[in-house]
């Protein structure tokens, strides 16, 4: 039987305040390491873009949770 090595592909994600937080636009960059290849982004859905055309994301992502930044104790 022939093993398969995990596929991984990994990003770090920036996020830029310009305020206080509850009154900062979110913006930001995403990296995807393997390839090096950056994107700024202004709305969450632009890094879910990103990520997309590395990773095929499920349908099964959490209700409420589409293009929102999960809030702290989520």
């Amino acid at each position: 039987m022939e093993e398969t090595s995990p596929e991984i592909t990994s990003f770090v994600v920036r996020f830029v305040h310009s305020g206080p937080p509850e009154n900062a636009a979110l913006r930001g960059s995403i990296l995807n390491v393997q390839t090096n290849q950056e994107q700024p982004f202004l709305h969450w859905e632009e890094a879910v873009a990103f990520i997309r055309r590395y990773v095929a994301l499920g349908e099964d992502e959490r209700p409420g949770s589409r293009g929102q930044v999960p809030e702290a104790g989520d």
